[in-house]
């Protein structure tokens, strides 16, 4: 059975997340759900994915801003993952 949550883990990490993106309106109670959804206990959650998380549990939640940053953060990694394939821009913004 997982471990509960205590209300002061879920704050500390909700508030490190937050610190990643926080022009993102995304309350703790979203962010608490979606981890909890994806992981059994605070101890599961990898440090270094919050920020990854944070961005997701936004754009899952329709936040306003958060696709567009989503695409600045990842589209220049998809334009060098697909530029051995089709080396025009327009073929990885296609994908």
């Amino acid at each position: 059975m997982p471990e509960p949550w205590s209300d002061a883990e879920v704050w500390a990490i909700f508030s490190k997340a937050n610190s990643y993106w926080p022009t993102l309106d995304v309350s703790p109670d979203n962010f608490s759900g979606f981890l909890r959804e994806r992981f059994n206990s605070i101890g599961d959650i990898p440090p270094e994915r919050l920020a990854d998380l944070f961005l997701a549990c936004a754009c899952l939640n329709k936040v306003s801003g958060a696709m567009e940053l989503m695409r600045e953060r990842t589209f220049p990694t998809v334009l060098r993952a697909f530029r051995p394939f089709d080396e025009s821009n327009g073929f990885a913004a296609e994908v």
